[in-house]
């Protein structure tokens, strides 16, 4: 039986973002709708809870009897801090082994350094739901160049989000139209396509978010270094 999932995205519209005037309603929900597209299409269940409020979502929810409740928000500090973190009820159990596939494949992705994960029992939504429960917080929309990472990435959230759920689950991924997603200025029959295909799928390289890979340029020390972390936390 396929495994049912609830995703639950954030109802605070008064959250305004750094940049694009939107907000983490907006967004959060953005992501939601292209998580459910990424995991109906490998063979979940899934419902994406985009009206309503936290309450109203925890009791659908539980009406359902999934088997994971994925609250999904974005966070706010002081501008500067950036990077996924991840909340569940306790450390040790499903919910904590199901946070590190997701964090193994949407951290290196992510702009920031993620935080990890860690017990947060009184939050509403992992303690009013009768699934295991993953809360995530996929960036801080208060500082400027991860809000715009937000933004412009809605569809590479989502799929990092789904292929760590697939591992978990052991499900095959599915890409969209069966083909890993490349850059506009990657030519398909490119005798490197696949090289990119595979950095691309495994989170390696996420290119610009103009959506171009720029294969041609010198690639800069930051760069190798940013590759370097992603592989080093893709293998940790």
């Amino acid at each position: 039986m396929a495994k049912r999932i609830y995703i639950s995205p954030s109802s605070q519209p008064d959250n305004a973002y750094a940049v694009g005037n939107t907000n983490e309603q907006e967004q959060c929900r953005k992501i939601a709708a292209a998580l459910k597209d990424e995991l109906d299409r490998c063979g979940f269940w899934s419902y994406a809870g985009l009206s309503g409020t936290m309450y109203t979502r925890a009791a659908e929810s539980d009406k359902f009897g999934v088997d994971l409740h994925l609250p999904i928000h974005t966070n706010a500090f002081d501008g500067k801090v950036a990077g996924l973190r991840i909340m569940v009820s306790a450390m040790g159990g499903e919910a904590e082994a199901i946070a590190k596939a997701i964090d193994k494949y949407l951290a290196p992705v992510t702009p920031g350094k993620s935080d990890g994960i860690s017990a947060m029992p009184n939050l509403y939504e992992i303690k009013a739901t009768d699934a295991v429960c993953v809360y995530l917080e996929v960036g801080f929309h208060d500082n400027k160049e991860e809000a715009r990472w937000i933004i412009d990435n809605t569809e590479l959230i989502a799929e990092m989000i789904a292929r760590g759920l697939c591992e978990y689950y052991d499900v095959g991924y599915i890409p969209a139209g069966g083909t890993v997603r490349l850059f506009s200025d990657v030519d398909p029959a490119a005798w490197y396509a696949q090289s990119v295909a595979y950095c691309v799928a495994n989170g390696l390289m996420v290119g610009d978010p103009d959506g171009k890979f720029r294969p041609d340029d010198p690639i800069t020390r930051a760069e190798v270094a940013a590759v370097a972390e992603r592989l080093h936390k893709m293998l940790a």
